[in-house]
């Protein structure tokens, strides 16, 4: 499964574009270096990823979190797109994963979005969408 998610760059105090980023879920890693984290091999440029996350990834039994490009991503707004792309639902996402339990996932912040939506205009952010119901 790819989820995609715009990122930002910190630049003498300004945010500008950064890129469109591909994240890959899948049960084989790909060529990059991996952290291990109560189960889950996390590619190492991903420097950020919280607990709700984390179990979210456990419970759907993703084995490797990967990026598609060797590039450094600070910061969880990556989250929200790993979730949709898990739940199957394609488009491009920028949000932190707040809150996961068997049945809800709810979506919070990240800075940016004025500066993300240069990059990509049909964006979808938690102020978009909150929360997903979940039944499995």
């Amino acid at each position: 499964m790819i989820g995609h998610f715009p990122s930002v760059i910190l630049l003498n105090g300004s945010l500008l574009p950064g890129r469109i980023h591909s994240i890959v879920l899948s049960d084989a890693p790909l060529d990059r270096n991996y952290s291990h984290s109560k189960g889950i091999y996390i590619d190492e440029n991903l420097r950020d990823i919280g607990e709700p996350m984390i179990t979210l990834l456990k419970d759907y039994n993703v084995k490797y979190l990967s990026l598609k490009r060797d590039n450094v991503v600070v910061g969880r707004s990556w989250e929200m797109a790993a979730t949709q792309a898990l739940l199957g639902k394609q488009g491009t996402y920028s949000g932190t994963v707040e809150q996961y339990d068997s049945s809800t996932i709810r979506y919070g912040h990240v800075p940016g979005l004025s500066t993300k939506r240069i990059l990509s205009p049909n964006v979808i952010t938690y102020e978009n969408l909150e929360y997903v119901s979940l039944s499995r």
